[in-house]
């Protein structure tokens, strides 16, 4: 069997989050024929029925609830590995602050900063000498390291 397509998830999740076929694929910005299509399509390739449809609803099978909570899934670890790929050689944002630096302005701080420009970790040293400890190369035992 092929692999599953993203835009094959989108578009059975959209129908599962609306359960209605016009909705669902306005919501994609396609026409609804080609969205019941390529519903159906999945559905052999599959070789289980997602949905129960009738003129006047669209329910999930017991199939269909499962498929939703994979297809959910990983999509997900989808934009993880996305994101993780995009952080990847953001590396380390060093902080070398005097000690008795309020935990309230630290956090705000890297917090704006990982929003602006990402970072796989921060690391808080605190120190009388901050310039020199911020320029060190291997973190010094005292510091805190944490994952972002």
């Amino acid at each position: 069997m092929k692999r599953i397509e993203v835009r094959e998830l989108e578009y059975f999740l959209a129908v599962a989050d609306t359960l209605h076929f016009a909705r669902a694929a306005e919501r994609l910005g396609i026409a609804p024929p080609p969205l019941s299509r390529a519903i159906a399509h999945l559905e052999r390739r599959l070789g289980a029925k997602l949905l129960e449809r009738t003129s006047r609803r669209v329910e999930l099978t017991p199939a269909g609830r499962v498929f939703e909570v994979e297809a959910r899934n990983a999509l997900r670890a989808l934009d993880q590995a996305v994101r993780r790929v995009r952080q990847a050689g953001h590396g380390v944002l060093r902080i070398a602050a005097p000690p008795g630096t309020g935990a309230g302005l630290l956090r705000e701080l890297v917090r704006r900063y990982v929003a602006r420009f990402g970072s796989d970790t921060v690391e808080l040293v605190f120190t009388s000498r901050p310039r020199r400890s911020a320029t060190a190369g291997p973190t010094p035992r005292w510091s805190a390291r944490t994952r972002i």
